[in-house]
């Protein structure tokens, strides 16, 4: 549901350690909330035999409360659902390449603005194109996966990175302060670190074209940091 788009935005929201904290709190509160009583219904429809090894678990809930006509306009629900949150992502997806672009860690023509839109439309068509890929040449199971790997696995890293600051510059101001700190935080890396175990005993080619995916994208970064690093040093000379 792209609730988490929100510290994409950090850049651009207005009093951010007052509105992203609100922001993720509030849609992580809605989406348990909605998950929750999904879950519900699917439990309360279908025994779990039935739905162990199923992918359409919402379109055999429906069937079985509604009939299999109804159960057609309940998929559609669902994909709408699923739209709703693609277009939010293709709000806030591009922003990572445009501010990567700026912070000249990225090809620079990521980082230009559209004289008529004012977005970022190099990004934009960026993401559509890698997740058009993607869509063609895997598998929802596999792409959900991939994707889960990856994203828990930074998720994970980039919640140890803030605590290993915290350690180190003890002294540095912060406008937010994680409510249950240190156990908050422990707890999120135990259960990203789950996902990623399992994602690994479940798929583990998967999560080696992932690590891959990954490693790529760590020679591009060197590439750039190279490449600045060299421009500083002709700039004193």
């Amino acid at each position: 549901m792209a609730w988490n788009a929100a510290a994409y935005l950090g850049g651009e929201i207005k009093d951010p350690s007052r509105n992203i904290p609100l922001a993720l709190f509030n849609g992580t509160l809605i989406v348990m909330c909605l998950y929750l009583l999904l879950n519900a219904v699917f439990i309360y429809a279908l025994p779990a035999t039935a739905m162990s090894g199923v992918l359409e678990v919402g379109d055999l809930a429906a069937a079985a409360l509604f009939g299999n006509t109804i159960s057609r306009y309940f998929a559609g629900a669902i994909a709408i659902g699923i739209l709703s949150a693609v277009s939010a992502m293709v709000v806030t997806g591009p922003r990572v390449y445009y501010a990567m672009a700026k912070d000249n860690i990225f090809f620079k023509q990521f980082g230009i603005v559209s004289k008529i839109h004012k977005t970022p439309a190099y990004s934009i068509f960026l993401q559509a194109l890698i997740a058009s890929i993607m869509v063609l040449i895997l598998a929802f199971d596999t792409l959900l996966i991939y994707i889960g790997f990856t994203l828990s696995l930074f998720s994970m890293l980039t919640v140890v990175g803030l605590v290993v600051l915290r350690i180190k510059n003890p002294s540095v101001k912060r406008e937010y302060r994680t409510f249950g700190y240190p156990f908050t935080p422990i707890l999120f890396i135990l259960g990203n670190l789950w996902i990623i175990y399992y994602s690994i005993r479940s798929r583990f080619i998967v999560s080696v074209y992932g690590l891959g995916t990954i490693g790529l994208g760590y020679i591009i970064y060197l590439y750039f940091r190279f490449s600045i690093a060299l421009e500083v040093k002709g700039q004193q000379f």
